[in-house]
């Protein structure tokens, strides 16, 4: 997440996923589902849904910015467009429209509260994979490709 931001991946988004883990208990005032994984019907479907939704969004963005079409267009321009147009960024505004929609469409703040952060921890998680996928100068390298050798 730096290597697009440093802004967003340094403070934006580790302050929106802890923030968001501080809350979830607070926010969650349910008597339905407790001690239950997920809780019950609404929050399950809700957790699944976002949690594919995210894994194909984060394809998606991740595609788009490497594969050079919002890459190339943010690194000329504005630092401000920078910061916001990048898989990071995308992926915490995903999150924040997953959660309001799933509380929207089931009435629970649980299925709100968790289709967020399902949604963050599979950026958290995905971004961790790109990372491992970096080479020198942050170049994109699958793992059984060859570095080149710097000298």
């Amino acid at each position: 997440m730096v290597s697009y931001s440093a802004t967003v991946g340094a403070f934006f988004f580790p302050a929106l996923l802890s923030l968001w883990l501080l809350l979830l208990p607070f926010l969650d005032r349910e008597d339905q589902g407790l001690g239950q994984w997920f809780g019950e019907g609404g929050c399950r479907r809700a957790v699944l849904w976002s949690t594919l939704t995210a894994v194909a969004a984060f394809g998606l963005f991740e595609a788009w910015y490497l594969g050079g079409g919002a890459g190339e267009w943010a690194r000329g321009a504005d630092p401000w467009m920078q910061d916001l147009l990048n898989p990071a960024a995308l992926m915490m505004l995903l999150a924040v429209v997953l959660a309001l929609l799933s509380g929207f469409v089931t009435g629970s703040t649980r299925a709100a509260g968790l289709a967020g952060l399902m949604v963050l921890l599979v950026a958290l998680i995905g971004f961790t994979l790109v990372g491992l996928c970096r080479g020198p100068d942050w170049v994109f390298y699958w793992p059984w490709e060859e570095w080149p050798l710097v000298s």
